[in-house]
């Protein structure tokens, strides 16, 4: 959200690009010095632990002499078959899209779709309020609903897809020098992709739940590390696609892994480890 907001203060003052990293760095360097003065000072086991199977796991760690090593839970997990399908899933929808919001200055921008600089920027700064907002929200509803990530992580795709789909017809359907003049299908752009992205936010928090309980009782850590990996790598992937293929495929690549991810996992079924240990004690 910091560095949307700076490349909106760029544009508006006509500031140059080095500007940009400069604050950018800055912000890195502020939230690193943040982090690591947390893992200095504060214990990372809290003295209580939040739930039974917290407890469990916790006591599980404590004790070497019970065969629970670092070693021996990363090599249970790369064994794992159905976490591996799992969080690849999820790393290459969410990697796709996450490197497809990188490029949308390309997309959105003067020499594509002819939106201007500040819109541009203001398009970035509502993606990151919408990411931000669905996680919380989807977050609160997951533990209302309780063991119904499956279904909510479908529905949210799907919604996504569908968005994403709309926006993407719009985008490639019509003349760009039509979309470039016209405010209302620029905002109606605006809001498809904007209510797509909505959706897929919705799912990182559910993704990760998701991964513990497929691994549990190991260390949560390993969840993040391997979804962290997989985000990336396809991440990566799409933003390279960027240099050799149009806007117009990449829309639809966008739009069609979240179709894709949607009917995949359909044939997944998820497990709630940690949850059947809590809910039995």
């Amino acid at each position: 959200l910091l560095s949307y907001l700076t490349v909106y203060y760029i544009h508006l003052s006509s500031h140059h690009l080095l500007t940009v990293l400069r604050l950018e760095a800055i912000f890195s360097l502020l939230f690193f010095i943040i982090v690591l003065s947390d893992q200095i000072w504060y214990d990372d086991i809290p003295p209580i632990p939040p739930s039974i199977s917290s407890m469990l796991s916790m006591e599980r760690h404590t004790y070497s002499e019970q065969g629970y090593s670092f070693r021996h839970e990363a090599i249970l997990i790369l064994k794992n078959k159905k976490f591996h399908y799992f969080t690849i899933i999820c790393g290459a929808y969410q990697g796709v899209i996450s490197g497809w919001t990188g490029v949308l200055s390309v997309i959105f921008g003067p020499n594509y779709l002819g939106f201007s600089e500040t819109y541009v920027a203001l398009i970035g700064v509502s993606t990151i309020l919408a990411i931000i907002l669905s996680g919380v929200i989807f977050g609160v509803i997951n533990d209302a609903l309780h063991k119904r990530m499956k279904i909510m992580m479908i529905i949210l795709l799907f919604t996504s897809g569908v968005f994403l789909t709309l926006f993407t017809i719009i985008i490639n359907g019509g003349e760009v020098d039509f979309i470039a003049t016209n405010d209302t299908s620029q905002w109606i752009a605006i809001i498809f992709s904007v209510c797509g992205i909505f959706a897929n936010a919705g799912t990182y928090g559910l993704s990760y739940e998701g991964a513990v309980e497929l691994i549990y009782p190991s260390r949560e850590v390993f969840a993040g590390t391997i979804l962290c990996i997989y985000f990336n790598l396809f991440s990566s992937i799409f933003i390279l696609l960027n240099n050799w293929l149009d806007p117009l495929y990449m829309n639809w690549i966008v739009a069609g892994i979240q179709i894709i991810a949607c009917i995949l996992l359909l044939f997944y079924n998820q497990e709630y480890r940690r949850l059947d240990y809590d809910d039995a004690h």
